[in-house]
């Protein structure tokens, strides 16, 4: 369970003995282990969202230009 949740073994291991004892809602390490989680997939998630408006940038630039080219009668075989 704890591995799908993204963390490693080594934050597992900071709590497990507690979990096995109690429910995560008592187990007062977990907390800011899912919080820190959760703010590293965020910052993941901004990154990539940059990423992707970069490509979609490259991509139509790449499209405008070929689609000027075309229109213009010229041809760019090149690879």
């Amino acid at each position: 369970m704890y591995l799908n949740l993204g963390l490693t073994t080594e934050q597992i291991a900071g709590f497990l003995h507690c979990v096995l004892l109690n429910k995560e809602a008592f187990c007062n390490e977990i907390l800011p282990v899912y919080q820190q989680k959760l703010k590293e997939i965020d910052e993941q998630i901004q990154t990539l969202v940059r990423i992707r408006y970069n490509l979609e940038e490259r991509i139509q630039s790449i499209v405008s230009e070929q689609t000027d080219n075309k229109s213009m009668g010229g041809t760019n075989n090149e690879s």
